[in-house]
């Protein structure tokens, strides 16, 4: 029997054919689309320790590319292609790449259950009708033709096995490259393959040979790698003997520093035999314990905080800082929920908060840690936007994984079929040792805090079901008043997220009401970011529901079609963000501890076939 094997007959098969098709539309409707779409790429913000790789300059070439490569590529694709293609076939493209993410996302889950499975099969049954669709209806409604890398290839080809004069003559159905004199054949879309064919055996093999990661030959080329890697430290002579004597010595000291761990009571070194929790190593090197909520380096670089007040006069961001520090602080030296936005403590009380030497300490990151839905736990590491130093404050040279996603906390007993997370920009890591005057706290307490930029979001846009978008958000306004800032205890961070602008909708530069250190550009932010919910297994199945290692399964119907069974992937509270304009800082209070399952949108309503 032959095995379905997703590297190859997925990602290097039916998405690459597809990708590589819509660049060749894009050549039909303009050369300054298919530049676009290269910019468009090359901005997407890397996630992870490398979950997206920064993406180069030519995506349009598909140049030395690998599978991993495309997987990119899919999961970030939404927003790159929005709005390039005719308003009559941008819709439908926009809705197969939603159903293709979608689908690969379920298909390459680690853990089924009956439900991902039955999700599954709905889910291909989609994927062919959008196949078809695109096929039938839009893939050929314009005059496609190789593109100028395509052409030159099959020219170089053709050459070096003796044809001459490949290519110049002119042909029916043919367009000519001016830099080359090559002919750029015309080319059709096709679903007459096999690698579309074996999309339908997914889920029976699923069944029968488990996860698609067992089958899948991803493995074994990376482990080809690893033996190239490991030839090359022979003399290349009996080189095999070789190989297996320095493979042995490596799993010998691998044994001997676990045995010293465990007699020291240390965390076991990660490594291929490591059968217990490993501890992780971030791409700084440090390593952090995963059983805790999140780790913060002991020590920081501290800074007074009247300075920093006094730095940052003429920056709109920090009008409410020194207030919202202090309320925050207040709150959580009560054991009271802080406000998310609006100061709670009348401004008297502030002068009971003793901060130690007026000295905040500052942190380059921090590392979150969570369980994954197949019940792993892993960890996202962020760094703030900005720099906090002596001399000022200025943006960080790296500013692509500055986002957090939180349970939503509504307090005003809104319907829970609203957007169940909360996202923040983190602006700044902070600890400060703390006391309270009036109660007599004699020793400091350190108090770990994220200063946060709000994101809403868009109440307008129709996600999920029918619609086939991603969830966007956008800054709330700091004429909403303090809201738009704030902040916020790292316990209550779930993990990091994805967001990529939404290059369609452009930017805008009245969201802050003067000149501040916090904008995305050049005094602009972007209009609108869209969620990625596909960028890895576990973030689609928190929006999907049913996560065997998310807390809370509760069953949220969406409205706008039925389900098979799309369970909340857990203790997602509601977000219902309303504002006299796009988004609103309102009732953002944490006095509410009750969870919430999220509505899913991935289980497409299907019509027979």
């Amino acid at each position: 029997m032959l095995c379905i094997d997703i590297l190859h007959e997925f990602e290097l098969g039916v998405w690459k054919a597809l990708l590589q098709h819509l660049i060749r539309m894009l050549h039909a409707v303009g050369e300054n689309k298919v530049v676009e779409l290269d910019r468009r790429f090359h901005q997407v913000p890397p996630f992870g320790r490398d979950t997206i790789r920064r993406i180069g300059y030519n995506v349009s070439e598909l140049k030395q590319l690998a599978a991993r490569d495309f997987e990119d590529i899919l999961q970030c694709a939404l927003p790159a292609f929005e709005g390039l293609f005719p308003p009559e076939i941008d819709s439908t493209i926009q809705s197969l790449l939603f159903t293709l993410a979608d689908w690969h996302s379920v298909a390459k889950l680690r853990m089924h259950t009956d439900e991902t499975l039955e999700s599954l099969a709905l889910l291909t049954k989609s994927l062919g009708q959008e196949l078809r669709h695109f096929e039938e209806h839009v893939a050929n409604a314009l005059e496609t033709f190789e593109t100028p890398r395509e052409a030159r290839s099959r020219t170089r080809r053709k050459q070096k096995k003796g044809g001459a004069d490949v290519g110049r003559e002119g042909a029916g159905g043919s367009t000519a490259t001016a830099e080359l004199g090559v002919t750029r054949k015309a080319k059709l879309y096709s679903l007459s393959t096999y690698k579309v064919h074996a999309l339908g055996d997914y889920v029976s093999q699923i069944r029968q040979f488990g996860t698609v990661d067992v089958t899948s030959t991803q493995l074994g080329e990376a482990r080809h790698r690893q033996k190239k890697r490991q030839y090359e430290r022979t003399n290349k002579r009996n080189f095999e003997s070789q190989i297996a004597a320095r493979t042995s010595l490596i799993e010998n000291i691998r044994f001997i520093d676990q045995q010293v761990a465990l007699a020291k009571g240390l965390p076991l070194p990660a490594g291929p035999s490591t059968n217990q929790q490993k501890a992780y190593v971030d791409e700084e090197g440090a390593v952090g314990p995963l059983d805790r909520r999140y780790n913060i380096a002991e020590n920081g670089d501290w800074i007074l905080l009247s300075k920093l007040l006094q730095q940052t006069t003429d920056d709109c961001a920090f009008t409410h800082f020194h207030e919202q520090l202090l309320d925050h602080i207040l709150a959580r030296l009560h054991s009271l929920p802080y406000s998310w936005d609006d100061p709670i403590f009348p401004a008297s009380e502030y002068k009971d908060v003793d901060l130690q030497k007026d000295r905040i300490y500052t942190h380059g990151s921090t590392r979150f840690n969570y369980t994954t839905y197949d019940i792993r736990r892993c960890q996202d590491t962020i760094k703030p936007a900005l720099r906090f130093s002596s001399s000022g404050v200025t943006r960080s040279g790296t500013t692509t994984r500055c986002h957090v996603m939180m349970i939503a906390d509504e307090d005003d007993g809104q319907s829970r079929s609203q957007h169940p997370y909360w996202y923040a920009k983190v602006l700044g890591v902070f600890h400060c040792n703390v006391r309270h005057r009036s109660t007599g706290q004699d020793d400091y307490e350190r108090m770990d805090v994220l200063w946060i930029r709000w994101l809403g979001v868009d109440p307008d846009q129709r996600v999920g079901g029918r619609s086939r978008r991603l969830n966007r958000v956008g800054y709330v306004p700091d004429s909403d008043g303090p809201g738009a800032f704030g902040f916020i205890d790292p316990a209550d961070v779930i993990r990091g997220c994805h967001l990529i602008p939404s290059f369609n909708e452009g930017t805008r530069d009245d969201l802050l009401t003067g000149a501040s250190s916090v904008y995305d550009l050049d005094g602009e932010d972007y209009r609108y970011f869209s969620i990625m919910r596909f960028v890895d297994r576990d973030m689609a199945m928190r929006y999907r529901g049913g996560g065997i290692g998310h807390m809370n399964h509760g069953v949220q119907q969406d409205s706008q079609r039925p389900q098979v069974n799309d369970s909340d992937s857990g203790s997602e509270r509601e977000q219902d963000d309303t504002s006299d304009e796009e988004f609103s800082s309102n009732n953002r209070s944490s006095d509410s501890e009750s969870n919430t399952s999220e509505s899913g949108d991935s289980d497409l309503e299907l019509d027979a076939d």
